[in-house]
């Protein structure tokens, strides 16, 4: 009703998890999608926004280009002798000089915003998973990929629930507009986040009238009450009651 749509990427993923030819969708040591998982999402994601008309403007730096790799992995979930394993990956990025160059992130000035926890960056950030070595396989370049065009990234160090709204709320408070180029804001949640209570009420930019009074100003602590708290209109005091000089009963005072 709100003009929300959900991208379940599950049934891909599922169906892709035996493909012995293009390696697991989740690595056997780490709780994070593998990069073949995060390019399966990547395309569950372009499906459903194909046809998109800011989508395929590469720009002047070129199109996006792939290639493809093979990494060893090895987890941080495992007990005794570690075994790397092999997962394929399809780093992304433009040719340059010969070499792939990897895609550079901004937080402004493009169509599709991306915000999640640490997950969006997988496979791309050092260590990121922990273990991982270098590689351009997020599904922020997964996204870049398919859409051949760069996405905003915000990613929460903590969490994607509150971490990124919080990050675009500062920015914006201090006077920038980071989703003001923004068509589309693609929120990454990851299941299990769906199932936690502390998600916070976080408005994405705080508007002051400075011409009001500053008792009406909202004081800092307070600004992003979370669901355990309620508002209250602070009372407003009485006005005097005054007494005529001939000796009569005052008369009723009319609303300020």
């Amino acid at each position: 009703a709100k003009g929300i749509r959900v991208v379940d990427p599950t049934e891909a993923l599922l169906a892709a998890r035996e493909n012995k030819k293009t390696g697991p969708v989740f690595p056997r040591t780490a709780a994070v999608w593998s990069p073949r998982g995060a390019e399966l999402a990547a395309q569950e994601i372009a499906q459903t926004l194909k046809g998109a008309s800011w989508a395929n403007q590469s720009g002047k730096d070129g199109p996006l280009i792939t290639e493809a790799s093979l990494l060893k992995y090895t987890g941080p979930l495992t007990t005794g002798t570690a075994v790397a394993e092999s997962l394929a990956l399809r780093n992304i990025g433009r040719s340059a000089d010969g070499k792939m160059r990897s895609v550079t992130f901004s937080q402004g000035g493009h169509p599709l915003a991306l915000i999640g926890d640490h997950t969006i960056l997988a496979w791309r950030e050092a260590n990121n998973p922990a273990g991982a070595t270098d590689a351009f396989a997020s599904l922020a370049d997964q996204l870049a990929y398919e859409f051949q065009t760069t996405p905003d990234v915000f990613p929460g160090k903590t969490d994607g629930r509150n971490a990124p709204r919080l990050r675009i709320l500062r920015e914006a408070t201090n006077g920038s507009n980071p989703l003001g180029s923004a068509k589309v804001v693609l929120w990454v949640i990851q299941a299990t986040d769906l199932a936690l209570s502390d998600w916070k009420q976080v408005p994405l930019r705080l508007n002051f009238n400075l011409s009001q009074p500053p008792l009406m100003l909202a004081p800092p602590v307070g600004l992003i009450p979370d669901a355990s708290s309620s508002s209250r209109v602070p009372a407003t005091p009485a006005a005097p009651e005054s007494t005529p000089a001939s000796g009569e009963p005052a008369l009723p005072q009319s609303p300020r």
